[in-house]
């Protein structure tokens, strides 16, 4: 076995070395920031085991997933493999935007946001691209954060909020994981269409198996002069569709589950397929760490999910996952709650917001 070195100004201009010379299934040894004398400028080495009597270029197809390049698409973030993980994790914040291919100007915003909870790689790939464009146009720290804004505003999606149908109900079926808060988010919902745009509204729930909900949900109903049904069957479900037929909006309140649970999404399928002009919006909960949040899509998305939900962002102490999974989505942002007053604290999402919280 030999051993090659590849030495670049940084890791991405570094991997792509290896890449032409050694193939996409090349095994990484190691990979360090280094100084270049003179001028103590800092660039990358990738170390590279190469089989004795193999030519340097391959063509097969990969086989393994050591470190790879994020796909070219300024959005689409790319998984990381568990040793590229932890080879990051070996260097400070500032040695991390080097290896990306950041300059020293870029480091104060990429500090920011990724401190923020912002996924590095797209961070370091928004900057890439913004310096790009602006390549003959340098400016300060202001300008920079104003050009980074713009590029977010345009690839983030709000949907505004929930639009009726003509001459029909609009049903729209929250569905999340156990403690996100649908109940009370389905509440503050149909507040807002009864009280402020005077419109007729329904509730039924789903979830006939979590001890109190329906009278949490039946409580809300009272207070609010809104009809409150439970549906123990899809039988049930359809009947209830039928006689609410006559309403501008009605509103699905569905029980959580664990994400483990695969036949969960089977049962709603069957009670979404009877419903005409259906929203489903999946709700999270900026308290809960971001790593369960594709597991949760993954859970839910066979449904066809229209929208997102953002809930408890007071209790959200970084906010960049709000961006990471809305930009890996794609699925345009309907709602954001802030507590728990009904109707309150509940807001149309919005491109400002979403800026002031990842921006500090």
């Amino acid at each position: 076995m030999r051993i090659k070195k590849f030495f670049a100004d940084n890791y991405r201009e570094a991997l792509q070395q290896v890449k032409q010379q050694v193939g996409e299934d090349a095994l990484i040894l190691d990979t360090r920031p280094v100084e270049r004398i003179p001028g103590n400028e800092t660039g990358v080495e990738i170390i590279v085991a190469l089989e004795d009597g193999k030519s340097s270029v391959q063509t097969k197809t990969p086989k393994n997933d050591y470190i790879k390049l994020p796909d070219e698409n300024l959005f689409d973030e790319a998984k990381d493999s568990p040793l590229n993980t932890l080879f990051l994790t070996l260097f400070s914040q500032t040695e991390r935007g080097r290896i990306f291919g950041l300059k020293d100007h870029q480091m104060e915003i990429f500090s920011q946001l990724v401190g923020n909870g912002v996924n590095e790689r797209l961070v370091s790939k928004i900057l890439q691209k913004s310096e790009k464009e602006h390549l003959n146009f340098p400016a300060g720290a202001e300008v920079q954060r104003s050009r980074l804004i713009d590029m977010i505003k345009k690839a983030i999606q709000c949907a505004g909020q929930i639009e009726l149908v003509e001459g029909a109900p609009r049903v729209v079926a929250l569905v999340g994981p156990t403690g996100v808060g649908k109940t009370t988010t389905i509440a503050k919902l149909a507040a807002d269409f009864a009280y402020r745009q005077n419109k007729k509204v329904a509730l039924i729930s789903l979830d006939a198996f979590r001890v109190g909900a329906i009278d949490q949900l039946r409580l809300y109903g009272e207070i609010m002069e809104i009809p409150v049904d439970l549906a123990g069957c899809v039988d049930d479900f359809e009947s209830l569709l039928s006689h609410h037929s006559d309403k501008d909006i009605i509103f699905v309140d569905t029980m959580g589950r664990s994400h483990k649970d695969e036949n969960y999404t089977g049962e709603l399928k069957k009670y979404f397929s009877l419903a005409k002009h259906m929203q489903k919006h999946l709700v999270l909960s900026l308290a809960t760490d971001e790593s369960l949040f594709d597991k949760y899509f993954q859970q839910f998305s066979s449904l066809g999910i229209d929208r997102l939900i953002f809930s408890k962002l007071d209790e959200g102490l970084k906010f960049g996952s709000l961006l990471n999974f809305s930009l890996r989505t794609r699925i345009p942002l309907s709602y954001y709650t802030v507590g728990q007053r009904v109707p309150e604290d509940i807001e149309i999402a919005n491109k400002d917001t979403l800026i002031r919280l990842i921006f500090n």
